[in-house]
This record gives C-alpha cells, sequence and structure tokens, in this order.
C-alpha cells in the first residue's frame, strides 16, 4: 500500500472523530451523544463490575470453560453459512466515491485491496473494543481478551473475503444451480451418515452431543484451526498460553490474506457494479430499515396483490406496503426459521433430559420470543412513515386524507407483526403446549396493542426525523437516539396499557359482584379500552405528518 492510500485512512479517521464533535455542537447532539456513552456504560458496566471487583465473579457461574467448548462450533456455524451463502457481490464493497477515485488512480489492484482489507481490519479493532468489554464474563484475562478478540474478528472478516473471491474466481455467481446441487448432496450425504452411522447422536441432551461430534476425527481437524481462536481469546496466561495461541491465529490470518492476495486477478471491473448495488442496497437500509434492503429492485416482479378497497384512500396505500412486504418476506421467513428452530431445540432438550420437570417449559420460551418480536420486529417492520421518510413530499401530494393515510401507513406493520406472533405463540403451543392463554391473549389484543406499539413509533420518528441505522461506524449519537427513542416508546405504551389492565379489573370486578364470572367482561373491558387508545392516537399521528417539514426535517 502506498503513502498517499496509509494518508487517505488517515484522514478518514479525522473525518470520524470530526464527524463526532460536529454533531455534538448542538443541544440534541449533546444529549444524543451523553445518552449514547450512558447506554454503552450500561451495556459493559455489569461485565466490568463482576471481572473488576474482588470476588464478584466467585458469585457467578463460570462462563469460560463453556466459552472453550462451545466458541469453535459457534465460529463453525458462521464458516459454514458464509460457504453456503457466499457470492461475489460480498467480497469487497466499495462506495461509489471509492469506486470514482480509486479505481481510476496510479494504483495498483493488490494496492486497491491493501488499502480495503487494512482499513476493514482497523474498523475490527474499533469493534473488538466494543465487544471485549461485552464479552468480559466468558474471557480469562481481559488484557489477552481484546487481541485474541481482533484476531478472531480478522479471521472473520479474511474468511469471508476469501470465500466471496473464490466465488468470484471460478465463476459460480453466474450460474448457482450447479452449487446447489452440490449443497443438496452434501445435506443428504450428512443426513445419511447422521442416520447410519449416529445412532443415537441425538440422545442425551446437548452436552452428550458435542462430545460426541468431538470424538469424530473429521471434527476434530475440521474445529481445531477455530478453537486456537478461541483458546486465544479465553488464555489465562500471557505466556505460553496466549503467545503460542496468537502465533498459531496469525499463522491462519497471513494465510488467508496470502489466499486473498493471490485471488485479487481482475475483480476491480466486477466489483465496480457489485459495489453500486451493494452501496444502494445500504441506501435503502438507511431509508427504510434492514427488512427493505431487497426492496425496489430491477428485477421483474414474482409476486403481486389483488387492488384493495378504497376505504378512503387508506386501501391503495396500504396495498403498496404490503405488496412491498411480500415481496421482501424473506427476512420475516428467516427471523420465524430462527424461532423455529430455537422451539424445537427446546422440545428436543426437553425429551433427551433425564430430570425432566412436571411441564415442559413452554411459557417461558413463549414469552421470551415474544418479547423479542416487540423489542426487534418493530423497529425493523418499517413498511410506515420511517421506510418513507424519502418520499413524504409524494405522501404529502396524494388525494388522501392524512387519517386515511396513517391507517393505511400502519396497516402492513400491524398485521405482519401480529401474524407473526400468533405464529411464533402457536408453534410454541404445538411442540411444548401449556400456552393457551397466552395465545389467546396473542389473538385478542395482538392487533390493537400492536397498532398502538407503532403508532407511538411512528409520532416519535416523525417528531424528531432519523435515520434508522448510522451513517459511519461508532456513530455515538445515533445508538444513544435509538436507545432514547425506545426507552420514550416502551414508558408511553406503558402509560397506555395501564388505563386498559384498569378496565379490566373494574369489569371483573362489577362482573363478579352481579354475581357473574367475570372473565369475559373484563376482557371486552380491556380491549375495548385498548382499541380505542389506539384510535386516539391517529390524529396524533396525523398532526405529526402535517407538522413534518420536507426540506427542513428530512434526515441527511
Amino acid at each position: 500500500m502506498t503513502r498517499a492510500l496509509g494518508f487517505l485512512l488517515w484522514l478518514r479517521c479525522r473525518a470520524w472523530l470530526r464527524r463526532i464533535g460536529r454533531n455534538a455542537g448542538s443541544v440534541t447532539g449533546v444529549l444524543t451523544l451523553a445518552f449514547g456513552v450512558l447506554f454503552v456504560a450500561a451495556v459493559l458496566g455489569p461485565n466490568l463490575f463482576v471481572r473488576l471487583m474482588p470476588g464478584v465473579d466467585a458469585l457467578l457461574p463460570p462462563l469460560v470453560e463453556p466459552t472453550r467448548r462451545y466458541g469453535p462450533l459457534v465460529l463453525f456455524g458462521y464458516c459454514l453459512a458464509a460457504l453456503l451463502f457466499a457470492s461475489g457481490e460480498q467480497a469487497l464493497p466499495f462506495t461509489p466515491a471509492e469506486v470514482q477515485f480509486l479505481f481510476a488512480g496510479p494504483f495498483g489492484r493488490r494496492q486497491v485491496l491493501a488499502y480495503k482489507l487494512t482499513g476493514n481490519a482497523l474498523l475490527c479493532v474499533v469493534y473488538g473494543l466494543f465487544l471485549t468489554g461485552f464479552l468480559l464474563p466468558h474471557t480469562a484475562r481481559p488484557t489477552t481478551a481484546f487481541p485474541g478478540l481482533v484476531l478472531m474478528l480478522w479471521f472473520i472478516m479474511l474468511f469471508s473475503t476469501a470465500v466471496s473471491l473464490c466465488v468470484q474466481a471460478i465463476g459460480i455467481r453466474a450460474d448457482s444451480r450447479p452449487r446447489k446441487l452440490l449443497l443438496a448432496a452434501l445435506a443428504v450425504l450428512a443426513l445419511g451418515w447422521l442416520t447410519f452411522a449416529g445412532g443415537g447422536l441425538m440422545s442425551g441432551g446437548p452436552e452428550a452431543v458435542v462430545g460426541r461430534l468431538e470424538a469424530s476425527p473429521v471434527a476434530v481437524a475440521l474445529l481445531a484451526p477455530l478453537r486456537w481462536f478461541v483458546e486465544t481469546f479465553t488464555a489465562e496466561r500471557v505466556w505460553p498460553d496466549f503467545a503460542a495461541g496468537a502465533t498459531r491465529c496469525l499463522a491462519v490470518d497471513g494465510a488467508l490474506l496470502a489466499l486473498i492476495f493471490l485471488l485479487d486477478a481482475q475483480y476491480l471491473e466486477g466489483a465496480a457494479a457489485a459495489s453500486e448495488r451493494t452501496y444502494e442496497r445500504l441506501q435503502r437500509i438507511r431509508s427504510g430499515g434492514a427488512f427493505n434492503a431487497g426492496a425496489w429492485t430491477a428485477a421483474r416482479p414474482r409476486l403481486t396483490l389483488p387492488s384493495f378497497p378504497w376505504l378512503g384512500g387508506a386501501g391503495p396505500v396500504a396495498w403498496r406496503q404490503m405488496l412491498s412486504a411480500i415481496r421482501n418476506i424473506r427476512p420475516v421467513l428467516i427471523f420465524l426459521g430462527l424461532f423455529a428452530l430455537i422451539s424445537v431445540a427446546a422440545r428436543l432438550a426437553f425429551d433427551a433430559n433425564a430430570a425432566q420437570p412436571p411441564t415442559p417449559p413452554g411459557m417461558p420460551l413463549a414469552v421470551g420470543e415474544l418479547s423479542m418480536s416487540l423489542a426487534v420486529l418493530t423497529t425493523v417492520l418499517t413498511y410506515d412513515f420511517r421506510g418513507d421518510v424519502d418520499r413524504m413530499d409524494v405522501l404529502k401530494s396524494l388525494p388522501v386524507s392524512p387519517a386515511a393515510l396513517a391507517v393505511g401507513q400502519l396497516a402492513t406493520p400491524v398485521l405482519f407483526l401480529s401474524g407473526i406472533q400468533l405464529a411464533l405463540v402457536g408453534l410454541v403451543q404445538v411442540l411444548l403446549g401449556g400456552v393457551e392463554p397466552l395465545l389467546g391473549a396473542v389473538a385478542l389484543y395482538g392487533v390493537p396493542f400492536n397498532f398502538l406499539s407503532l403508532a407511538v413509533e411512528n409520532v416519535l420518528f416523525l417528531w424528531f426525523p432519523a435515520r434508522l441505522v448510522p451513517g459511519a461506524p461508532g456513530d455515538f449519537q445515533q445508538m444513544g437516539r435509538n436507545a432514547l427513542m425506545m426507552f420514550a416508546k416502551f414508558a408511553l405504551v406503558g402509560l397506555a396499557v395501564g388505563p386498559a389492565a384498569a378496565a379490566g379489573v373494574v369489569g371483573y370486578a362489577l362482573a363478579r359482584a352481579l354475581g357473574v364470572d367475570g372473565t369475559v367482561p373484563a376482557l371486552a373491558a380491556s380491549w375495548v379500552v385498548l382499541t380505542g387508545l389506539a384510535a386516539c392516537l391517529v390524529p396524533l399521528l396525523v398532526r405529526a405528518f402535517h407538522s413534518f417539514d420536507v426540506a427542513r426535517d428530512t434526515p441527511p
């Protein structure tokens, strides 16, 4: 890498620091920065307290040995996913400015490659600082954990880059059908091996399964390099544990780096077009959230919907958002598949456990999955005003009443979120049982509660508009703003749920005073109050939409 490219990296670091200082030049910027720092401190503070205060970590269960045992399997899962989903576009994404100036500059392709890899390696160092604090309970010595984690992050970055360059070099990207057939054949062979040779491989609980895998010669050979990184991260002594482990990790990273430079043949032409598509995808993510990454592609649409009724203008608005959500349904299916695997694993663990509890742990699992859906999906199902931040001028010019526009904008995420929650709790009921009351509550209160939650989210967004994801790594202002908005949303939703619960209690008490069963009156009263509170947010959402100034409030 030349001195000019090294100086460019230094300027990028200065620009990152200058951006943080510039964003903190206003009162709002100072508050969001302070809240972001406090949020990071709240996340990392307990771990630091556990490691720094003598005697506190002895009261907690040890996590170093489980990390050493299961960490290589986690890394192997990442490597397997990188092999399955690799594409040439993921190798080296460049920004349009880098494509315009670096590709046309007096630099060789390997010099540009070294510049890009060096920048990614520096980002790994920055991320390693945060992740080390987050993973402190899993470490034996913090002074060796940080460099060990940086070596691991370098391996992850270099491995994914090498796999993508291999895919680009052998031309699988042009025709992915042979790769799919090969992967299907490998999956059939693996399934046959598990059926024929595995015997009771999945019996005895997770630890027994891991023990059988660790005894396999093939697994030992595949997991050996990955185990070096985990042992370096959890090393108890600098010498010889960390020194020997770091040497082996550097050898693996160096081999991957040499492979990347060996596979760099004429990647710039493909990288230019792939980087343009990647940058457009990132812009869609910034405008509409992570679930909009695949929306509005140039490919011919395969799915469509019949026209919805007019409904005062809410129908066509809901139809547009629903069509976008259906055409970008893959992230939702991945989310459902992940929690389905968790539910199936919980069932298998329950069946394999000799000392079973009286009843399957269905209720805690369902509550956890439901809470995760409320915390995560409400921020990523952005088929509403948050996803249309760059099309506010079009929305304001539509011949539709503001109330109908607000209802149409919220219809798709409300229905999607309610359906996902119902599917998750229903799956837990089928596999483990014992969640009938929660399943009924989701079916009854799901739509009004989700409408209330998403309406509050959209009102806060229209009052304080900002991009949903940071434009640059280390944006503490964006982190603080997201945390502050989340706390504000939970507080407002909690204030709204209180009157609904109080109405249910009053309805139950009145019914019992009249000598009848109070369950149905309590449910009806709480549902009516919750639905009424959700409907009362529509005028507030309309007022927030009216106050949104396209020229002034559209975030950069």
